[in-house]
């Protein structure tokens, strides 16, 4: 059987997602910059990150959670795609 979900809120914007990286753009810079150590490589990655989501944002529909979503991107990604790595291994 096909089951189809319905996803009640439309796709992700341009400007929702401009609008919401860039309210948290500085938080995210300052979590990415204590994680690497580095201003350069920490802006880097917020970079690599923004760019993730921009990709992302035509298959994206029903975020509940913009905010909790770009964490997610720039957390997952952002470091390892900008050629960096974390001081720690997971």
């Amino acid at each position: 059987m096909n089951r189809t979900l319905a996803c009640s809120k439309p796709p992700l914007t341009e400007s929702a997602l401009l609008d919401g990286f860039n309210a948290i753009r500085d938080e995210l810079y300052k979590s990415l910059y204590s994680l690497l150590s580095n201003h350069a490589d920490a802006q880097d990655a917020l970079q690599v990150a923004f760019l993730h989501c921009w990709r992302a944002r035509a298959g994206i529909s029903g975020i509940s959670n913009l905010r909790a979503w770009i964490w997610r991107v720039c957390l997952n990604g952002g470091p390892h795609s900008a050629g960096t790595e974390l001081p720690w291994t997971i």
